[in-house]
């Protein structure tokens, strides 16, 4: 097993963690709160993480079967995760959290077993500006486009609790 992915999977499983704990913060008050970054719901938005972000898994087998990822503008993405947070617009406590545990689990599980070659392994991909790697693909769809959702939450969460 490669070293890189076991230290991936630390970082993923500590961001897990603090979004798990994000989500059971959030006052019921607030769980329909307006974020700025993404105008949906904080609820949405994590829900989006542990259903959209964390399922870069199926990209990962793509690139380690030999498949060419899908070719699709940053347009077609933002569609396709606002069609999510209107279908997930009543979305529970229950629901998100269950969906951010089982999908953080496996993906922490999928990556902490990735071998250095899996790990490494390159695609074409005009999404992410060039040649991308397995672990930089879900290092950048989690800890970077994910975080940058966290964040949003936590702000947002933080933001309306001083009003």
């Amino acid at each position: 097993m490669s070293q890189d992915a076991k230290a991936l999977a630390r970082k993923l499983q500590a961001f897990n963690d603090r979004l798990l704990a994000a989500v059971e913060r959030i006052p019921d008050a607030q769980w329909k709160t307006i974020t700025a970054a993404e105008d949906w719901p904080v609820c949405v938005v994590a829900h989006h993480v542990g259903a959209g972000h964390y399922t870069i898994r199926n990209w990962a087998e793509k690139i380690l079967a030999g498949e060419a990822l899908p070719e699709m503008s940053w347009d077609e993405v933002n569609r396709m995760a606002n069609a999510h947070a209107e279908k997930h617009a009543d979305c529970t406590r229950e629901e998100v959290m269950a969906t951010v545990k089982d999908n953080g689990k496996a993906l922490v599980d999928y990556v902490a077993g990735l071998s250095d070659e899996a790990f490494n392994r390159k695609t074409a991909s005009s999404l992410f500006g060039g040649e991308v790697s397995v672990g930089q693909l879900i290092e950048g769809v989690v800890l970077q486009s994910a975080g940058g959702h966290l964040e949003s939450i936590e702000n947002t969460i933080a933001t309306s609790a001083h009003r």
